[in-house]
């Protein structure tokens, strides 16, 4: 699917087991009739595909860590149609590996971890019902929580999420060929103004004040530590 058409992709799971399989098996006819493709978070999904035969559009999410020009092509010979820019990097180590044609995370939560060990399932409380809840840390910091039971993982989200407002001329330097919003937590109304906000700025050029939520700019600027 080129990149200036609209689409929708199916995302696979941020885990992908053997036992895992099976499902994806039984559903990939289903997706891919009423898919324009799939967005694949790790190497297994990968392989998934080229064991099944799968000849249509796949994408790279940011978990899959094309970070320079080099991995880039290396699954683009896999067959990977455009990739979403790695949130780890910075905009100068972007601009080097060259993003033209991919897509950048501007506002979302990112996961801080993934894992096995189902948080309601030690404390005693597994309902084995997929649901959105809260942890906090000693500094009494909260972390949003999903529990993916079809596949048996939580996902932990940062407090806060990455937002990109104000900096969308440093956005353009990279030449990504969209923008992401991720919408986690939000409610209709939240993501609603967000979504506003983003056009308005990356759009049509406003100058917009502070957002008015807490946030974070991620490793664009300061890179991982």
């Amino acid at each position: 699917m080129p990149r200036a058409e609209k689409g929708a992709l199916v995302h696979f799971p941020s885990l992908f087991r053997a036992k895992d399989q099976e499902l994806w098996d039984q559903q990939m006819k289903q997706y891919m009739t009423c898919f324009d493709g799939m967005m694949v978070k790790n190497p297994e999904q990968i392989a998934y595909l080229e064991q099944i035969g799968y000849d249509g559009t796949w994408a790279a999410d940011y978990n899959v860590y094309a970070y320079n020009k080099e991995a880039k092509a290396f699954l683009r010979n896999l067959g990977c149609s455009f990739f979403v820019c790695p949130a780890e990097l910075t905009f100068k180590e972007l601009k080097e590996r060259d993003c033209d044609g991919d897509e950048m995370l501007v506002y979302g939560r990112i996961p801080v971890m993934t894992s096995t060990q189902c948080l309601k399932k030690s404390a005693g409380h597994c309902q084995k019902t997929p649901d959105l809840f809260k942890v906090r840390d000693r500094k009494g910091k909260e972390f949003p929580v999903k529990n993916c039971c079809s596949y048996c993982y939580n996902v932990i989200y940062n407090s806060v999420p990455v937002s990109l407002h104000g900096w969308s001329e440093e956005v353009r330097k990279c030449s990504p060929a969209s923008v992401r919003l991720a919408f986690t937590t939000e409610s209709n109304k939240e993501a609603a103004a967000v979504a506003k906000r983003f056009v308005k700025e990356y759009l049509w050029g406003e100058e917009l004040g502070e957002p008015g939520y807490e946030f974070t700019r991620g490793h664009y600027k300061r890179g991982v530590e």
